[in-house]
């Protein structure tokens, strides 16, 4: 009898110790929010396997309402039931995402539960293909792409339009993997490469359109694979028990050099966590954050992608080579001689006085803002000089900008300006383009400028001549812009290509300091006189703004060196006055060339030229290059037409007209 209790109380406690162990396995915590997700609703796809599950079980530990999707019935009841132990605000339903019927179904019953849907996360969906692109077939790649990039696109049309008619600053996360970044299949395979950089380029084209809208749009590249795909094997028969049993520790074996999907959670924490133009248009490696865990509790993912993030920041051309003479290289700043009075003093030998001693004070006393102020034919009370133009750019928003203003400029603008807003946590607006191709020119939609600029914008930053389009303003647009800017917002004429204007009617801000008092005109000297380290930069506008703007920049200590370099590059009437000749002579050569090769182009007055050739501009930048004529890397571009530096030598520009023909 006694054995029998024995027998009855082990098998009891067995029994409860399985219980346990099974639950603090699935276990699921009452949530905290840590992450500040009150009131979100979240839409997570193929969230009942790897990090879609991961993620799921810690959204449910928020305070946030939950709809989960998967491929089958039952896992889809059973996460939703173990979800809401912690969570009752969580629901799902299952949808095959190669059937569109179903895909819309489940869509219908989110928002039914939900009300309104403000973030949708989509988790990656694994699939069978070959590695070789040449051996996969039709069939294995149209059910990739139905799981994976169709099934991204139609939810998000059906997201888009439900945002947007609620007036919801919604947020869409997407997945890729590192795979995007591949260029052969001796790795990985080659539809999951295409896929993969077909999902980042359709991030990058979205969140552009969306930017308008205030809805967020990004991409989290997961770099270390978490789903068994690196050995992506199927077997052209169905196994039995035995073989199964023997196949199941095969799954094992990538995980040894993948990553826990637990840990990638955090990106997407992130991700959510973070204002919608913090992550719009970027695209987070999950590496990038895991390796940097330790800082990544005060630097964002945002700020540790930076250095790879080419749609806000210039970055050096690689091919670049100093020490090559042949090489011509070709962005905003004229590459063109040295002026005559530069040139002498450098060849001065007391030029080392100019460069010897100490800093003695702080903030600037020279005769720069003077002799500034004749070359422009403004008071000497009205200019304020700077080191350089980021310098100018951070104290203007030092001075007039607060983290809560938002921001209406040009897209595509200057990297200093975009890396300024961005390090202030400014909202952003735009200023849009029309393009007309019959009259080959280009102007600001005013339509599109009527509804950004709002009350909310402190300050419109539009550049004349365009720093992307290479044409000025004229000034009976100015002046109708002017009538639409509320009292409160400051405009900041951004004129740094004013010098490289051959048009001597082309419009000059600084005479409307005294008509316009929230105006102020940015100009350099970084861009027409050909001196590298010749980068001072400085704003005009009315005595009462400029006195505000001097007492908050209180370190200007610019150096002799590029004093004295400033006064007589200035100085340098016969420069300024042949270099404007050569811009105007190369700019009629390349224009006449470019209207006899049927090449879409826009009329101008600098050196900067809107072309629309007939390939795509990487191919024509590569075929340059192989001449050893490189171009600045951006995002310079207006709808088709990108912008082209032209040479201040005839040699080098025909040499691009036929390269440019070729790709006719």
């Amino acid at each position: 009898m006694i054995d029998k209790h024995y027998l009855f109380l082990l098998t009891a406690c067995l029994l409860l110790a399985s219980v346990y162990y099974i639950a603090r396995r699935r276990r699921i915590e009452a949530f905290t929010d840590k992450e500040n997700l009150d009131g979100k609703t979240i839409l997570v796809t193929a969230a009942t396997s790897g990090i879609g599950l991961e993620l799921v079980k810690v959204l449910a530990k928020r305070n946030v309402s939950l709809f989960i999707t998967g491929r089958q019935p039952d896992t889809v009841i059973q996460l939703v039931e173990e979800l809401n132990l912690v969570n009752k605000r969580v629901w799902g339903k299952h949808a095959d995402f190669t059937d569109d019927k179903q895909t819309t179904g489940m869509w219908r019953e989110a928002v039914n539960k939900l009300k309104r849907i403000d973030t949708v996360i989509h988790l990656p969906i694994r699939s069978y293909t070959r590695m070789k692109i040449s051996k996969t077939d039709k069939g294995s790649f149209v059910d990739l792409n139905k799981k994976n990039l169709d099934r991204i696109m139609l939810i998000n049309q059906m997201a888009i339009d439900h945002m947007k008619g609620k007036k919801i600053l919604g947020k869409i996360i997407v997945s890729s993997s590192a795979k995007a970044e591949a260029n052969s299949t001796k790795l990985t395979h080659g539809s999951l490469i295409l896929m993969n950089s077909q999902i980042e380029r359709y991030v990058d084209i979205l969140s552009k359109e969306l930017e308008g809208y205030k809805i967020g749009v990004c991409c989290v590249r997961i770099d270390k694979d978490t789903s068994n795909s690196l050995i992506n094997y199927k077997f052209p028969i169905k196994p039995n028990k035995l073989a199964q049993k023997l196949i199941k520790p095969l799954d094992k074996i990538p995980k040894l050099f993948g990553r826990d999907p637990k840990k990638i959670v955090g990106v997407y924490m992130e991700c959510l966590r973070l204002e919608n133009t913090e992550v719009n248009g970027k695209v987070f490696s999950t590496e990038t954050f895991i390796n940097n865990r330790n800082v990544a509790n005060y630097v964002s993912p945002n700020t540790l992608q930076r250095n790879t993030d080419h749609k806000y920041y210039l970055i050096d051309n690689d091919k670049l080579d100093i020490d090559n003479e042949k090489q011509v290289y070709l962005n905003r700043q004229i590459n063109y001689k040295l002026p005559l009075k530069v040139k002498k003093l450098i060849e001065n030998d007391n030029l080392k006085d100019l460069v010897s001693g100490v800093n003695k004070r702080h903030k600037y006393k020279g005769e720069l803002p003077s002799i500034l102020a004749e070359k422009c034919g403004v008071p000497a009370n009205t200019v304020e000089v700077f080191n350089n133009e980021y310098e100018a750019i951070r104290k203007l928003f030092e001075v007039f900008v607060t983290s809560r203003d938002t921001i209406c400029s040009e897209e595509p603008t200057c990297p200093q300006l975009t890396s300024v807003i961005k390090d202030n946590g400014n909202e952003r607006s735009f200023v849009d383009f029309k393009i007309n191709k019959s009259e080959r020119t280009i102007d600001i939609d005013m339509k599109r400028l009527d509804k950004n600029l709002t009350g909310a914008v402190k300050i419109l930053w539009i550049s004349s001549p365009g720093l992307i389009t290479g044409v000025s303003i004229k000034r009976e647009r100015f002046e109708e812009i002017m009538l639409k800017v509320p009292s409160r917002t400051i405009v900041v004429l951004d004129q740094r290509l004013l010098e490289c204007s051959f048009d001597k009617r082309a419009f000059n801000a600084s005479k409307y300091i005294s008509k316009y008092r929230n105006l102020i005109v940015l100009r350099s000297l970084n861009n027409f006189y050909s001196v590298e380290n010749l980068k001072i930069a400085y704003t005009i506008c009315n005595s009462e703004l400029q006195e505000i703007i001097n007492e908050k920049n209180l370190v200007s200590n610019i150096d002799s060196l590029s004093e004295r370099l400033a006064l007589e590059a200035i100085k340098d009437k016969k420069y300024e006055e042949s270099t404007k000749k050569n811009i105007k002579r190369e700019r009629e050569f390349m224009e006449t060339r470019l209207n006899e090769s049927n090449v879409k182009f826009i009329k101008g007055d600098t050196h900067l030229i809107l072309v629309n050739t007939y390939r795509e501009k990487n191919d024509v930048i590569e075929d340059l290059e192989n001449e050893d004529i490189l171009l600045y890397k951006s995002n310079d571009e207006i709808s088709n037409y990108w912008t082209l530096p032209i040479s201040m030598k005839n040699e080098i520009n025909d040499k691009i007209i036929s390269i440019i023909n070729y790709s006719v």
